[in-house]
């Protein structure tokens, strides 16, 4: 079976002009999956030649507002866009069924006016969430994804560069040391999986143009297989 992973978002909480909100998109076994929807989910996803209908999943990772900030445009062009009803699966963790909630409600004008004008219209949205535990969350012609617990309290990661991080003067920029993964233990963890390659994403703070070099160095220190540095619409396979 061929993968294929594409980094549709890169960016972290502070917006950026190259950098869309935490996205990834999966392909595997004819199956097309979405991990996140962060700010600008949908553009990144045309841009990836893949339209929100075509979508077999969406999984969440967690509940931070940069990992679900566009699930509403996902829904609603999913909707839109569809000739026929078709549900919108939806993983995640526990509270994806409250945040769902809050989507429909804000939603509801929106559909009633779209219901309304047009005639071949007649259904709302349909989103099935299926809220998971660690273990198979989908299965499905040979395509399963497993979820595990990572430590990202309190929101129950990433990769920074912890240095960097540090000389920022504000408290809450620098507590986000707290759940996120370190260049350092990003390619530790990798060695210690025997992965052949580790991929940078999500990176904090935004790297400045000219300074891959200096996250991939940081790596090497530790990890000997490949190592992508992660910018929007970066494709890896397997």
């Amino acid at each position: 079976m061929t993968i294929e992973v594409v980094l549709l978002g890169t960016g972290n909480p502070l917006p950026d002009r190259d950098r869309a909100g935490a996205a990834t998109l999966v392909r595997a076994g004819g199956k097309t999956l979405l991990v996140d929807a962060g700010r600008a989910v949908c553009m990144r996803l045309v841009a990836a030649g893949v339209l929100p209908f075509m979508l077999d999943a969406v999984l969440l990772t967690h509940l931070h507002s940069d990992h679900i900030c566009d699930l509403n445009d996902v829904i609603t062009t999913q909707w839109v866009m569809s000739p026929v009803p078709k549900p919108l699966r939806v993983f995640g963790p526990p509270r994806t069924n409250e945040v769902m909630a809050g989507l429909t409600a804000m939603l509801a004008p929106d559909v009633e006016y779209r219901l309304a004008h047009h005639a071949d219209l007649t259904w709302a949205p349909q989103v099935e969430v299926a809220e998971v535990e660690p273990g198979v969350v989908f299965a499905d012609d040979g395509v399963r994804v497993v979820a595990a617990r990572t430590d990202h309290r309190p929101v129950e990661p990433t990769l920074l560069r912890d240095d960097l991080v540090r000389q920022v003067p504000m408290q809450r920029f620098v507590d986000t040391i707290d759940y996120h993964s370190t260049v350092v233990q990003a390619a530790q963890t990798a060695a210690r999986g025997g992965v052949g390659t580790l991929v940078l994403t999500h990176q904090i703070p935004t790297p400045g143009p000219g300074t891959a070099g200096e996250w991939l160095a940081i790596a090497r220190e530790h990890f000997g297989g490949e190592i992508v540095f992660g910018e929007d619409l970066t494709t890896i396979s397997a």
